[in-house]
């Protein structure tokens, strides 16, 4: 499909989670201590807003830290009965391992366990590192994250909308610049973009909806399934 089609499909996505977009604002409007524009006047004078808002930060935040020590990885299989099977096993504990380490996992966890208590959900990103030839697991936030299941609930695609600074993107694509800047020049380099990463198993795109759908990538996924 064309950048029109595929916008017209990723508005789709969004729009059959606006709810669930407008919840997640509200809530972190609560956490960043802006709860009287979500419930205006729910609370009396007496309780100082910044401190109702810091009361459920400080919980959600503790709660995180409770869920968020990893569990340990084993692979062992169902039949190990000969040494060269249990040894075939401890190699790849090792290996599993070492790929959780490398991600920094132990870190990241505690934003991951953080998303999950305050919006429900938190996608994890599965990459290939070609430099270290292994896979390296990120953490994405889940708000403007869109995952696209099928019937069986299995991952047909995944959206990511952010916004990101005109200057910052002009810099990562120079051979764009103009389109990026758009008709202000650089007096609009510090206006703020949405970016749409888009994926599947055929390919990886991203594109700029409020400059036309300028597209900045739109290349073929090798691995001919979603990240």
């Amino acid at each position: 499909m064309d950048i029109r089609q595929l916008h017209e499909r990723i508005t789709l996505i969004r729009g059959k989670a606006q709810r669930r977009d407008s919840r997640m604002q509200d809530v972190h409007s609560v956490r960043c201590g802006d709860i009287e524009t979500i419930m205006p006047g729910c609370f009396p004078e007496a309780w100082p807003k910044p401190v109702v808002a810091n009361v459920i930060d400080t919980t959600a935040r503790d709660l995180a830290e409770v869920i968020a020590p990893l569990p340990s990885i084993n692979c062992a299989s169902g039949i190990m009965s000969s040494q060269r099977g249990k040894n075939f096993a401890s190699k790849r504990t090792k290996i599993a391992n070492y790929y959780v380490v490398s991600s920094n996992f132990k870190i990241h966890m505690i934003q991951a366990a953080d998303y999950y208590i305050t919006y429900g959900f938190v996608p994890f990103m599965i990459e290939p590192d070609f430099e270290t030839k292994m896979p390296y697991i990120r953490v994405e936030d889940p708000r403007g994250s869109y995952p696209e299941l099928d019937l069986r609930g299995r991952l047909r695609s995944f959206t990511r909308v952010l916004r990101e600074e005109a200057h910052v993107l002009a810099a990562k694509y120079p051979e764009l610049r103009a389109r990026i800047l758009g008709d202000d020049g650089d007096k609009g380099a510090m206006v703020k973009l949405e970016v749409v990463k888009f994926c599947d198993k055929d390919r990886y795109v991203m594109y700029l909806p409020e400059r036309g759908n300028q597209v900045l990538q739109d290349i073929q996924n090798p691995f001919g399934r979603v990240p």
